[in-house]
């Protein structure tokens, strides 16, 4: 400090920043030589001393070295009592050991590290190294209880947890209950994402984000469970199921619904049906969902649609329907029914290029020429109650002689005449349009485009 008051040895002091003589300090309010020093005028002559054992003598007093030839009898080092010093004396070297074993040489520079490590200490200016036994060889660096493990993969064989490092919370587990081989692999109610086992809840199970109920189990996280989301339902008990055993409710279904002309009509209470079970009269057996995670159809029986659900089709389009009884005169009345045709089937193919090693998209319309198509003044309309199939409509006959005279109709190759307002590529995207825009898309299933009810 600028100003402050040097004194010596003797002299009234009040704090030990005044005290300017090495190893004093302000004892007594007069500066005086510590502890372990001897004053010697206006010195403090340091007592050397060793941290373990007893400095080699010479003379009586304790051997001296300096920092240039760090020279000592054999079994002793150069200790420095501060780092800036420039001579020291030589103290007794310490016997040290391993932590566990004998060390295989004193210093590292040779040390084997698939079976060694390198063992230091330091005492004051002084340290000292040796090359010490591992308690694991190198490539088996997982210690659980007393065995060494080498680190596993992702599904591959292991013998405990500890072990599966590869991949983040993964556990080592049998692969079945029956078998006792053990592999690397995510917990129960747990799936791989991004090399990370990620927790997955089912229905009813504990969650804090969408992302934690399970993929496809058509639940979101609400209310820190997973839950049914909206328009679906839990599962329902399989009628053959044995009502001894219990059953595992785990993802949600569709909530059964009805086609109509208007959308699809939610049913609460509903008549289930399948190949070994009918309907009763005046209903069809209709498949609402397709189950991929239980590989199960759910049908029930709804309402078939009379002549009248498949004129409105029609009207929507300000079309007419064309009846089978149209084309067969002999064909009574009553036995009237609309005349159906197979929507072609849209799709996207891909084409490599052998000059260019580049793959090129394509749509195309696919049509199946056994199946019904409409005569050539009319129109496959979709019809919401079967499954890629449509229903024959034209224009009224006033109409289809303007439509003439103006443009003539475009037909795809398959002789599907779309209305000549149309062009066939907009005929195309209408015809993706509708089946897409009719609720959705479930389980491969078009609609009609209309809004469900």
């Amino acid at each position: 400090m600028p100003g402050a008051i040097l004194l010596d040895l003797g002299e009234r002091c009040s704090n030990n920043e005044q005290c300017s003589t090495r190893y004093a300090q302000c004892l007594g309010s007069r500066c005086q030589c510590i502890s372990g020093t001897i004053r010697r005028h206006q010195q403090c002559v340091t007592v050397q001393q060793c941290p373990l054992g007893e400095a080699p003598l010479e003379n009586g007093n304790p051997l001296v070295c300096d920092r240039n030839t760090l020279k000592c009898p054999d079994g002793n080092y150069c200790l420095f009592a501060q780092f800036t010093d420039s001579r020291g004396h030589c103290c007794p070297t310490m016997k040290i050991n391993c932590p566990v074993g004998s060390p295989l040489s004193y210093g590292c520079a040779n040390c084997p590290w698939e079976t060694h490590h390198c063992f230091t200490y330091s005492i004051g200016t002084h340290q000292q190294s040796m090359c010490c036994p591992n308690d694991c060889p190198r490539n088996l660096p997982i210690r659980n209880g007393d065995k060494c493990y080498a680190i596993a993969g992702h599904l591959s064989h292991c013998s405990v947890d500890e072990q599966c490092l590869s991949v983040q919370n993964s556990v080592c587990l049998s692969m079945n209950a029956n078998e006792t081989t053990k592999i690397c692999q995510c917990p129960i109610n747990h799936i791989l994402i991004d090399g990370i086992c990620q927790k997955v809840s089912k229905l009813g199970g504990e969650c804090e984000k969408d992302s934690d109920c399970f993929i496809g189990s058509n639940t979101v996280c609400r209310n820190g469970y997973c839950k049914c989301s909206e328009g679906f339902m839990p599962e329902p008990n399989p009628f053959e199921w044995k009502t001894s055993t219990a059953f595992s409710i785990e993802h949600c279904i569709a909530e059964p619904t009805c086609p109509s002309i208007h959308g699809l009509l939610t049913i609460e209470h509903y008549e289930d049906c399948s190949p070994k079970s009918g309907c009763s009269e005046g209903k069809f057996c209709h498949q609402w969902f397709e189950d991929p995670l239980k590989e199960r159809n759910y049908s029930l029986c709804c309402p078939i649609p009379n002549v009248r659900d498949y004129e409105e089709i029609c009207g929507k389009f300000g079309m007419k329907m064309l009846l089978t009884n149209e084309l067969d005169g002999k064909q009574p009345q009553q036995n009237a029914q609309p005349f159906r045709c197979m929507l072609p089937t849209f799709h996207e193919m891909e084409q490599s290029g052998a000059a260019t090693s580049t793959t090129k998209t394509t749509s195309k319309f696919i049509f199946n020429s056994s199946t019904g198509i409409c005569p050539i003044d009319s129109s496959c309309i979709f019809n919401p109650y079967g499954i890629n199939e449509g229903i024959c409509c034209r224009y009224e006959q006033k109409r289809r002689r303007i439509a003439k005279t103006r443009i003539h109709s475009k037909t795809i190759e398959n002789r599907i005449t779309y209305p000549p307002t149309l062009s066939a590529a907009t005929a195309a995207a209408t015809t993706s349009s509708f089946k897409e825009s009719f609720s959705g898309k479930i389980n491969g299933l078009f609609r009609f485009p209309f809004k469900k009810l």
